[in-house]
């Protein structure tokens, strides 16, 4: 009813229970993302599962999901920030298995967070980072190399795909 009216479909009464970002693969199937938590529907958000509970813990058992990206039903990946510093996760499976991604992100003063993540293919993605860094894969993320490093002090805090083959970078200038 373009706006009007609005359900709550899900809420916690835990604190500090943060959504940072939501993906829809399509009509019926999504993601949300956030800290310590990564949900997943497949009807239309009237539901929602919790696959954080497939994820593989931290030290201290948090992670914070800052962006999440999915090609189909079964592939896709979740950045964020842990205290590991273990922040690009890929699943297979549709979430029921994640393997970490190391990156190449590592710049003294910062840490190894990424924010951001899309891709184009089935191979070839970004992701932005904290770091003054765009990183770039051609392999589904098993190598991840470094595409820009900005000299101007701006940290990248997301990434928009917006037709096949075009990207936008949203920086802290």
């Amino acid at each position: 009813d373009g706006g009007e009216n609005w359900n709550i479909v899900y809420s916690s009464m835990i604190p500090f229970f943060f959504f940072f970002f939501q993906y829809w693969l399509n009509h019926d199937t999504a993601w949300i993302a956030g800290y310590d938590i990564l949900l997943k529907t497949t009807v239309c958000g009237n539901t929602f599962n919790d696959y954080y509970t497939y994820f593989p813990p931290s030290s201290n058992g948090s992670n914070a999901f800052l962006d999440i990206f999915f090609i189909n039903e079964n592939t896709g990946w979740v950045c964020g920030l842990n205290i590991d510093q273990k922040n690009l996760f890929i699943t297979t499976n549709g979430g029921y298995n994640w393997q970490y991604q190391e990156n190449p992100v590592q710049l003294e003063g910062y840490t190894r967070q990424i924010n951001g993540i899309k891709f184009i293919d089935d191979n070839t993605g970004w992701a932005v980072s904290s770091a003054l860094t765009i990183i770039k894969t051609t392999n589904r993320g098993i190598n991840w190399n470094i595409d820009l490093v900005n000299n101007f002090g701006d940290e990248y805090y997301s990434v928009e795909k917006r037709l096949k083959h075009r990207l936008w970078v949203g920086s802290s200038n």
